[in-house]
């Protein structure tokens, strides 16, 4: 190593300038060929500029385009929609109105069709009645039945024990099936009224229809033939009653003491009464007289307990019979008095007189 510097060292300065240069100048060549094959590659592969400015270009036009694209796009959906839109409503409007149409027809069709009294107007019947579309009674939505013997109105009395015909010609008649009337008393207040029931015509008295009706089971149908015999078109109001001494209205008593009844001929039904016991024990019922045979009936609404003579009676200690209930002060009792009917099945006119003691 100090041998190759001795020798440096005694080169000439000139040789050592030139060396320098010729070095530099390589140095500067090598650079120069590098950058040069650089360059060269580039320009061999173009791709990459072009894909840049490709990319440049395309954020350009998908600024612009996109912007343009969706206006247009948006309209056109817009525009779509509300022609689809406009069509669903119009055909969902159309097919709402016609429904509604259909359902109408519908109605007025059943309105029209009922039954047969219930049509556009009045409706004559056979028998000349004219009832009013769409009136009702007793609470009733429409009128049953067509009016005529073959096929009456038909009603179910109420609790307020009233109703109100259809609307009858004059000189005309109508029919009614009437349900729970059975042994009610029957009031038309208007002189230009009459019913025909069991065969028999009733015309008004004084200003009014008045009688009693047979009796029947809640569930019997009761006919009845209502006229007009006025010279214009009249309705007429029914009023049943409760005779008292009826189930539905007994008599009420405050003692049980020295009673007497006399039953009519053909009373099916007897004759009840209320009575409060008094004091808390063992009530006796006596039948003391009477003049065709009868039955007394005892009933206690608080323990249900029933006793008849028929069935239940028993002899006291002086010989008489009687029957025997248990009671407590201010129990409910019921008593039933009835003429048992003879062989031909008829209720005879019966006078009984009866009594009741506590023991």
């Amino acid at each position: 190593m100090d041998k190759i510097l001795e020798k440096i060292k005694s080169l000439d300065k000139k040789v050592l300038i030139g060396a320098g240069i010729g070095v530099a100048a390589i140095v500067i060549l090598i650079i120069v060929l590098v950058v040069g094959a650089g360059t060269s590659s580039d320009k061999k592969n173009p791709s990459n500029d072009t894909q840049n400015n490709t990319e440049t270009n395309q954020g350009s036009m998908d600024e612009s385009g996109t912007e343009e694209m969706t206006d247009d796009a948006t309209e056109n959906v817009t525009e779509d929609m509300t022609e689809v839109s406009t069509e669903e409503v119009t055909e969902e409007a159309t097919e709402e109105t016609n429904d509604s149409t259909n359902n109408e027809d519908e109605e007025s069709g059943n309105s029209n069709s009922g039954n047969g009294n219930t049509g556009n107007g009045s409706t004559n019947n056979s028998n000349g009645g004219q009832s009013q579309g769409g009136s009702s009674n007793s609470g009733q939505e429409e009128i049953v039945g067509g009016g005529d013997q073959v096929d009456p109105y038909i009603e179910v009395l109420g609790e307020e024990n009233t109703f109100t015909t259809v609307e009858i010609a004059a000189g005309k008649s109508v029919y009614y099936g009437l349900y729970r009337v059975g042994g009610k008393y029957l009031t038309i207040e208007d002189a230009n009224a009459y019913v025909i029931y069991d065969g028999k015509k009733y015309e008004a008295s004084n200003g009014k229809v008045s009688f009693q009706v047979g009796n029947a089971l809640a569930s019997d149908m009761v006919m009845f033939e209502i006229g007009n015999k006025g010279t214009s078109a009249a309705t007429f109001t029914l009023k049943f009653v409760n005779l008292s001494g009826s189930y539905a209205n007994p008599e009420q008593i405050s003692s049980v003491a020295n009673q007497n009844k006399s039953l009519e001929k053909g009373n099916e039904t007897g004759h009840y009464y209320k009575y409060v016991a008094e004091k808390t024990g063992k009530l006796r019922f006596y039948i003391d007289s009477a003049s065709k045979e009868c039955e007394l009936s005892v009933t206690n609404n608080a323990t249900s307990m029933n006793r008849t003579f028929e069935a239940d009676a028993i002899t006291d200690a002086n010989g008489k019979t009687c029957i025997e209930v248990e009671v407590a002060q201010g129990d409910v009792i019921m008593i039933h008095l009835c003429a048992k009917p003879d062989k031909r099945w008829t209720y005879p006119a019966t006078d009984v007189v009866w009594h009741g003691e506590y023991i």
